[in-house]
């Protein structure tokens, strides 16, 4: 079974897939949702080291595809359909952090999660949906 990160029509996305900038700052977007009750566009411009003006630019593409909305003050709150596609970069998180350590490099802890981290920001795609999955 081919996984795509791609939501259907019904679920009213572009059809695209996320670009590999997006896919960061939403995984960033849905680790702040798991930590904390509400997310700010500051919190965001800081976890990525972007600006406040990239991150309000991101926010207003994530919107018109139906991934979060956006409240007063900066505050953002995924959709649905936003968790469902940060679940699965999640997993595709999850199985770099499996398989990096195969390669036979010995990393700390930290190593692991910033490799894995920038294998993940990196990678087309079409490598990515190779991944097995996991979730």
């Amino acid at each position: 079974m081919e996984k795509k990160l791609v939501a259907s029509k019904e679920m009213n996305m572009a059809e695209e897939p996320l670009t590999e900038r997006q896919r960061a700052y939403l995984y960033v977007i849905y680790q702040l949702h798991c930590s904390r009750t509400q997310i700010l566009s500051a919190e965001i411009a800081r976890k990525l080291s972007v600006s406040k003006p990239s991150v309000a630019s991101m926010l207003e593409v994530f919107e018109k595809k139906g991934l979060i909305t956006k409240k007063h003050y900066g505050r953002v709150q995924m959709t649905d359909l936003g968790l469902t596609l940060a679940r699965q970069l999640e997993s595709y998180m999850n199985e770099l952090v499996r398989v990096i350590p195969k390669m036979g490099l010995e990393l700390r802890p930290e190593e692991l999660q910033s490799c894995a981290w920038e294998l993940f920001r990196s990678l087309p795609h079409s490598v990515l949906d190779k991944l097995p999955a996991r979730v």
